[in-house]
């Protein structure tokens, strides 16, 4: 994708997303600052992935130590600068960290806040690095600046037509993370076209947003889960999902 000639812009023009999206449509807006973008919501989606992360390492680590741990795969969709991405690493490395000061008989609470120290596990050292993969088609490029780390430019829209990034010799990537994003797409038979594309290489989805949408629903090839109970969920539930006040 070209970037062709706009002018720079620097930051995100305005602090409120709904602002920018009214004034400038989604697109445009992307388009616009795509390489300076800065997601002003990071805290919050740095608590909600690694209280995600804590409920599904705690619920299926047995099951993934069965197999290849290498294996492992998150594909960060949407991708932004790398929110999800840097979290994720952050979460490993502390846990990591954990790991160390148990075997030491320390203490790593310095390193956290009273409200994150609950999310981490200890997690052997030798154990091999996530492997990420991401794909936004406007910030690609604020994402390598960030992460040091490659990112397609795939849209929602090549995603649900098949094309996704490589992640040969994997059959199927333990998670999707769309965080801030999904709700964009606001045409139901999109938003089932990209679900049921995705339900077919990922085992979970995980969906960040600041409000109740986008409606997925029944028969879009995904299954609501507690993450309290690590159990199916009625679809329509909204009591069990993970939900953090400002």
């Amino acid at each position: 994708m070209s970037r062709g000639s706009r002018a720079p812009v620097t930051g995100n023009i305005s602090l409120s997303m709904r602002d920018n999206y009214g004034e400038h449509g989604v697109e445009q807006y992307y388009k616009k600052i795509g390489s300076t973008y800065r997601n002003p919501h990071y805290p919050g989606i740095r608590l909600c992935i690694f209280a995600w992360l804590s409920k599904w390492w705690l619920n299926e680590s047995p099951a993934i130590a069965t197999r290849d741990p290498s294996n492992v795969f998150l594909f960060d969709m949407a991708c932004g600068i790398g929110e999800v991405t840097i979290a994720f690493h952050e979460w490993f490395t502390l846990c990591k960290h954990a790991y160390k000061s148990d075997m030491n008989h320390s203490s790593s609470g310095n390193l956290l806040s009273r409200k994150n120290q609950a999310y981490i596990f200890p997690l052997d050292p030798d154990y091999p690095a996530p492997l990420i993969t991401a794909t936004d088609p406007f910030t690609a490029l604020a994402y390598k600046d960030r992460t040091s780390l490659h990112c397609t430019t795939l849209s929602f829209n090549d995603i649900a037509q098949g094309e996704l990034p490589s992640f040969t010799p994997y059959t199927t990537i333990e998670m999707v993370v769309c965080s801030f994003a999904l709700h964009l797409v606001d045409n139901a038979s999109a938003l089932f076209a990209l679900l049921c594309t995705l339900s077919y290489k990922a085992h979970w989805l995980v969906v960040l947003a600041p409000h109740k949408k986008p409606e997925i629903k029944d028969g879009w090839g995904w299954e609501k889960w507690n993450v309290e109970k690590w159990s199916p969920t009625p679809i329509s539930n909204h009591d069990d999902e993970i939900l953090f006040e400002r």
